[in-house]
C-alpha cells in the first residue's frame, strides 16, 4: 500500500535523510559564507526546497534499475557538490552567485584560473562542501536500497511537499518582501539565494522561463505629466500610446507619461559641440588616487567637477552590467546580461548614437578580447566603431594589458578626426592585487613599496599607475592636437574594487569603510569650461548619461532614462543591486 504507509519511503528513510541533510548543510555553508543573516525564514525555505529536490531525485532514481541508481546517485551527489562549490567560489571573487544564464554564456570565465585558484586559498571553507561526498560511500553500505518500487511513494510525497512550499511562500511576508514575487519576478540573485536558499533561487530561474512573468493587464496611469516648454523630452508619448496595441508597451509608455521629465537649466548646452572622451576604468574609485602615486589621476579629480556624493552600485554581473548601466542610463535586469540581450535593441539614446548622428567620429577601445560578453556583437549597437584584442587592436600578450598601450595605439584612429565621441573600456585594474601575477602590478611595484600597506592595498595602487600613464598620455596628445580645451573628459569604475578584502578598503581609505560607504566613490568629470563647480547632491552612474546630454545640448528624452541630470532641480535616488537605495530623506 502506497497512500499511508509509504513502505518503500519509511524502508529508505537514513538515505533519504542524509540526502537531505547534505544539501541543507551544503545551503548552511553559502549562508555562513555571504555573512549575511544567518537564522530566519530564509533558512526554513532553504530546507523546503532542499526537501522537494530530494524527493524528486529518489522518484527518478526509482524509475531506472537499481544497479543503475546506485550510481546515478552518486553522480547526482557529485554534480550537486561541484555545482555548490562553484557558486561558493564565485561568491569569494564577484561577491554575487553565477545564474544559470551565466553558466551557459560565461565559458571565457575558466580564463581566468588563477585567479579562482588564488581566491580558494583565501577562504579554503569550500573543502566542507565535499564532506557528503566523501561520507556518502560510508552511509551507502548501512543505508537500504529498494530493488522494486518507489517511485510513486516518492512521487506522492514530492507533491505534497511542494503544496506546502507554495502555501508557505504565498502565505509568508517577510523583511518587507513578498516571498513568492521572489521566485516569479527577477531579482538580484544574492537576495533569492539568501532568502529562498541556492535550490530555491535555481527554481525560481526555471519558474520564470516557464511562465510569463508579465500580466497582460493594461492600466492606465491615474495623471500623466504635461511637460513644460523648457524639458527634455523627444517624442509625443501620448500619440504613441493612442495607437499603440501592445498591452506590455501601452503599460510601459503609460509609466514613462507620469514621469516628470528633467528641465533644462543654466548648465544646457554649455558644452555643446565639445569632444567627449569617457572611460570606465576597472575596479577604479578613488582608493586609486595619491598625489604621489597617482599624480594625473589627483590633478583631473580634484580640479574637474566635484561629485561629493557619488556611488558606484555593483549589479549581478559586474563589469558588463556597470557598463550598460552607464552607457544606456538604464539599470540592468538581474539573472541575463543586459548588454547582451540589448544588442539587438533600438538605443538612440547612447552618447556614442546621439553623437554620431550629428556627425562625431565614433570609436570603442578595450584592451583585452574582443568577444568577452560578446562585445563584438554589441558595442556598434551602442553606436561606436569598436576594437579589441582579435579585432583590430593588437597589444602585449600580458594579464592584465596595458591601460597605456592601448590609449597610445588608439590615438591614431581619432586624434585627426575632431569632432569625437571615444570610449575607453580598461582592465589594467583588474583583480587579483598581488606582485606574483598582476602585471601591472609587477610593472609599478617601485612605486608603491614606500608606502606603510598590506601587499593587496599596495598593489591595488600600482596597478593603477598605468591608469594614470595612460591618462597622462592622453592629456598630452589633446594638448597637442590644440584639442584639450573643447574636450570633456569622464572617468569612472565599472564597479566598486569588490575584490579587495575590508581591510585593504579600509586601509586605503584610511577609515571605516561600512554599509553604503563601499558603493561611494568620486569620478574624474574635467573639462576646461567647466570650473569651480561642485555636486553636492546624491548620484551615480546612471545619472552620467542624462547629465552629458544636458551639457552638449543633445536633443534627448529624460523620462526614457532611469537616471537624471544632476544640474536639474530633479530629486536624486541611488538604487542598489538588492533593492536597496538612498534618498535626500534617508535609505
Amino acid at each position: 500500500m502506497y497512500f499511508g504507509y509509504f513502505e518503500v519511503v519509511r524502508s529508505e528513510k537514513a538515505l533519504l535523510a542524509y540526502l537531505f541533510l547534505s544539501t541543507l548543510f551544503m545551503e548552511i555553508i553559502l549562508r555562513w559564507q555571504s555573512g549575511e543573516q544567518f537564522l530566519g525564514m530564509g533558512l526554513f525555505f532553504s530546507a523546503l526546497f532542499c526537501l522537494a529536490l530530494v524527493l524528486l531525485t529518489m522518484s527518478l532514481l526509482h524509475l531506472m534499475n537499481w544497479r543503475f541508481a546506485r550510481i546515478a546517485i552518486r553522480i547526482w551527489l557529485f554534480l550537486l557538490t561541484a555545482f555548490f562549490v562553484g557558486q561558493f567560489v564565485y561568491y569569494a571573487i564577484f561577491k554575487t552567485y553565477f545564474t544559470l544564464y551565466s553558466m551557459f554564456h560565461g565559458g571565457q570565465a575558466a580564463s581566468f584560473y588563477k585567479l579562482v585558484i588564488d581566491f580558494m586559498i583565501r577562504d579554503p571553507r569550500w573543502i566542507l562542501l565535499f564532506l557528503p561526498l566523501i561520507l556518502f560511500p560510508f552511509v551507502s553500505k548501512i543505508a537500504t536500497w529498494v530493488t522494486r518500487g518507489g517511485f510513486v511513494d516518492y512521487g506522492l510525497l514530492f507533491v505534497l511537499s511542494v503544496l506546502v512550499l507554495m502555501t508557505c511562500l504565498r502565505l509568508f511576508t517577510y523583511g518587507e518582501r513578498n516571498t513568492s514575487h521572489l521566485i516569479f519576478s527577477k531579482v538580484d540573485t544574492r537576495v533569492s539565494v539568501h532568502e529562498l536558499g541556492m535550490v530555491g533561487n535555481g527554481y525560481g530561474e526555471i519558474a520564470r522561463q516557464v511562465v510569463p512573468t508579465y500580466k497582460e493587464i493594461y492600466f492606465a496611469p491615474e495623471s500623466s505629466v504635461i511637460p513644460g516648454r523648457e524639458a527634455n523630452v523627444a517624442y509625443d508619448l501620448g500619440k504613441l500610446l493612442e495607437g499603440e496595441e501592445d498591452a506590455a508597451l501601452a503599460e510601459l509608455t503609460s509609466h514613462l507619461l507620469s514621469k516628470e521629465p528633467t528641465s533644462k537649466n543654466i548648465f544646457t548646452g554649455r558644452l555643446s559641440g565639445y569632444n567627449l572622451i569617457y572611460v570606465i576604468a576597472e575596479s577604479f574609485s578613488d582608493l586609486a588616487v595619491r598625489e604621489d602615486v597617482t599624480p594625473t589621476l589627483y590633478r583631473l579629480m580634484n580640479e574637474g567637477v566635484q561629485f561629493e556624493n557619488f556611488y558606484n552600485p555593483l549589479w549581478g554581473v559586474s563589469t558588463t552590467d556597470g557598463e550598460y548601466a552607464a552607457l544606456t542610463g538604464l539599470y540592468p535586469v538581474p539573472g541575463i546580461w543586459s548588454m547582451v540581450e540589448s544588442k539587438d535593441h533600438h538605443l538612440p539614446h547612447t552618447l556614442g548614437n546621439q553623437l554620431k548622428n550629428l556627425g562625431y567620429h565614433s570609436d570603442a577601445f578595450h584592451n583585452h578580447s574582443s568577444t568577452y560578453y560578446q562585445r563584438d556583437k554589441t558595442h556598434e549597437n551602442f553606436g561606436y566603431n569598436f576594437y579589441a584584442i582579435g579585432r583590430g587592436l593588437e597589444l602585449e600578450n600580458v594579464w592584465p594589458a596595458s591601460d597605456e598601450e592601448m590609449f597610445r595605439k588608439s590615438f591614431p584612429f581619432y586624434m585627426d578626426q575632431s569632432p569625437f565621441s571615444i570610449y575607453y573600456l580598461t582592465v589594467s585594474g583588474h583583480m587579483g592585487y598581488d606582485f606574483k601575477n598582476n602585471a601591472m602590478s609587477i610593472r609599478h611595484q617601485d612605486k608603491v613599496e614606500h608606502l606603510p600597506f598590506s601587499e593587496e592595498a599596495k598593489a591595488y595602487l600600482a596597478c593603477h599607475v598605468e591608469l594614470d600613464l595612460a591618462l597622462e598620455k592622453l592629456l598630452a596628445e589633446l594638448q597637442e592636437k590644440q584639442l584639450l580645451e573643447k574636450t570633456i573628459l569622464v572617468v569612472h569604475g565599472d564597479h566598486y574594487p569588490y575584490a579587495l578584502r575590508q581591510s585593504s578598503m579600509e586601509e586605503l581609505a584610511g577609515k571605516p569603510v561600512e554599509g553604503f560607504d563601499r558603493y561611494k566613490s568620486k569620478i574624474i568629470f574635467y573639462s576646461p569650461g567647466l570650473k569651480d563647480v561642485k555636486v553636492r547632491k546624491l548620484s551615480t552612474v546612471v545619472d552620467l548619461l542624462p547629465t552629458l546630454s544636458n551639457l552638449m545640448g543633445l536633443q534627448y528624452d529624460s523620462r526614457l532614462m532611469m537616471g537624471r541630470d544632476v544640474f536639474s532641480p530633479s530629486k536624486p535616488h541611488v538604487q542598489f543591486a538588492d533593492g536597496s537605495f538612498l534618498t535626500p530623506q534617508g535609505s
